[in-house]
């Protein structure tokens, strides 16, 4: 699966420079970051802030790092992000804020387990902490949204993991349910883009794979791209169409997609979703002729 679920946590003025394909320069940025956040958090260890900002400094550089190449430097940066995390949430098991943090860390990690490190009961156990953690947060605040759309994912990943550690069975279970969840927020009444993206993203890349709907799933990558027509979107809109034969469509939104990023040339950094956009426009094009 081509995981979007990091990184959540961007500082603003870095994600253009991010989008581009700059690691190199995004990772010196936020090396620059961390190092300031870490000065003010050794000058007063009781500011809580600094502390925040050091757990997403380290997420983002963990990111950088593994967009790289460089997996066990992401582990390392992630593994000082999670200590942080749970510390402040022993701290205090009400703060919000470190849970959200935490399920971000925990996440990008499991990612990094499941799909790189290929350690994947480790990546359960990531995964599962943060399923556990939204689960607690949707029950405190059932309203929450963004909480409800964050657990439907985070339920897929754990699906996921249950697969390739031998339990088919839960892995359906938790599969269904977090597809369904994602169906109930995108149907809703002025349902935002990411929540209409989220359920068209599940539908067209949940495991089981024969749980995959990408006829059910087309309207919702439709105006998900209409909404926002970005590299993702175009991605997600293609694996639309081309799951249900339509390889002309399919090929026309990676098309799409790929003119959002610099023609490649020699020293063009490449970032992953364009290598991603590329692989696919071969496979459909292969299939179109």
């Amino acid at each position: 699966r081509d995981l979007h679920s990091f990184p959540t946590r961007r500082s603003s003025d870095l994600m253009a420079q991010d989008a581009m394909g700059d690691r190199f320069g995004a990772l010196a940025k936020y090396r620059e970051a961390l190092g300031a956040a870490e000065t003010l958090s050794r000058a007063d260890p009781s500011n809580q802030r600094a502390r925040e900002l050091i757990s997403a400094f380290l997420n983002q550089i963990a990111y950088n790092q593994q967009s790289l190449g460089d997996s066990l430097g992401a582990l390392e940066s992630y593994r000082k992000a999670s200590a942080i995390d749970s510390e402040e949430l022993r701290a205090d098991p009400n703060n919000s804020k470190a849970r959200d943090d935490s399920i971000v860390t925990l996440r990008n990690l499991g990612s990094l387990y499941l799909y790189q490190l290929q350690k994947n009961g480790e990546a359960a156990r990531c995964y599962r902490r943060a399923a556990e953690l939204l689960e607690a947060a949707c029950q405190a605040d059932p309203q929450n949204i963004s909480s409800r759309k964050d657990l439907s994912e985070t339920l897929t990943f754990v699906a996921s993991t249950l697969l390739v550690t031998g339990h088919p069975v839960e892995a359906r279970q938790q599969a269904v349910r977090g597809l369904a969840m994602a169906k109930e927020l995108a149907d809703q009444p002025g349902a935002t883009h990411n929540l209409i993206y989220n359920y068209a993203w599940l539908a067209v890349t949940i495991e089981p794979t024969d749980l995959q709907r990408p006829r059910d799933a087309l309207p919702y990558a439709i105006k998900a791209a209409e909404m926002s027509p970005g590299p993702d979107e175009l991605s997600v809109l293609g694996q639309a169409y081309a799951g249900i034969g339509d390889y002309a469509r399919a090929v026309e939104a990676v098309e799409r997609g790929l003119k959002l990023f610099p023609s490649i040339g020699p020293g063009t950094p490449v970032s992953a979703q364009q290598t991603g956009l590329l692989a696919d426009l071969k496979q459909y094009r292969e299939r179109l002729d």
